[in-house]
């Protein structure tokens, strides 16, 4: 049972949560990033304008950048509501893909080889 977000009742205990953060609306951090992305603000004043935390801002901006794969932050100003689109529908990257110490033709190579010898050695 939840009484409110901060305090939840489970059986016969109640449990209160230690910290009481304040929670940012996710349009307003949204608007906050593109702002800062498209260079209309700062920061610090995007922050300060919208009253959120600059570090909250700061990740929220790494988010962002990482998800739509930002090379450069400039707002070129040709983009279509198609390109969007497309790059919200861009998977994410993986920490999988970072530590693969071959590439995936060497793997498809190396499962043949052991394929074929455990073959030999079994008959």
């Amino acid at each position: 049972l939840i009484l409110n977000r901060s305090i939840l009742k489970y059986g016969s205990k109640i449990y209160q949560k230690r910290s009481q953060r304040p929670e940012i609306d996710k349009k307003i951090l949204e608007e906050a990033v593109k702002n800062v992305i498209s260079q209309r603000m700062s920061i610090r004043l995007s922050a300060s304008t919208y009253t959120i935390p600059k570090s909250t801002l700061f990740d929220a901006i790494k988010i962002y950048k990482k998800r739509h794969r930002f090379n450069n932050i400039e707002d070129s100003g040709n983009e279509t509501a198609d390109d969007d689109d497309d790059v919200e529908n861009q998977p994410t990257s993986s920490k999988y893909a970072s530590r693969q110490v071959f590439s995936a033709t060497e793997e498809a190579e190396l499962e043949k080889y052991l394929k074929e010898s455990s073959k030999i050695f079994m008959d």
